[in-house]
């Protein structure tokens, strides 16, 4: 028993520091993305003040390409992947850009094999 102990602890101890830092997430129901910005800048829900005397307040400008960018394209890369299509260009921005060659699709990542089991929300 002590020997299994010996091997866990560093696993558990990160689990607790995940913990730790992502405790809203967990126990609320939180969504990680920083979907305050998509209702604080842009029309139609600019309009609605959602309760706050002026609007929603933005907590960090800097992070907004997570909500336009990224997350679009992650988005798109696994749904193609789920209809068993290669994702190899994206018709959507522009007249085109590579999907596949984007690092920040990055449809072969570990990480996105997670929304393959999810919902794109969860």
């Amino acid at each position: 028993m002590t020997d299994l102990i010996k091997k866990l602890w560093p696993y558990f101890s990160l689990a607790a520091v995940v913990f730790l830092f992502f405790w809203k997430f967990f126990l609320k129901g939180l969504v990680p993305l920083p979907a305050d910005f998509v209702v604080g800048v842009y029309y139609p829900w600019l309009d609605y003040k959602w309760g706050y005397a002026v609007g929603v307040p933005v907590k960090n400008p800097i992070t907004t390409d997570v909500v336009s960018f990224t997350y679009p394209m992650q988005t798109y890369a696994v749904e193609l992947l789920q209809k068993g299509e290669l994702p190899l260009w994206n018709p959507l921005i522009l007249a085109g850009t590579p999907l596949l060659a984007n690092f920040q699709s990055s449809p072969f990542s570990p990480t996105n094999f997670l929304y393959f089991l999810f919902d794109k929300i969860t």
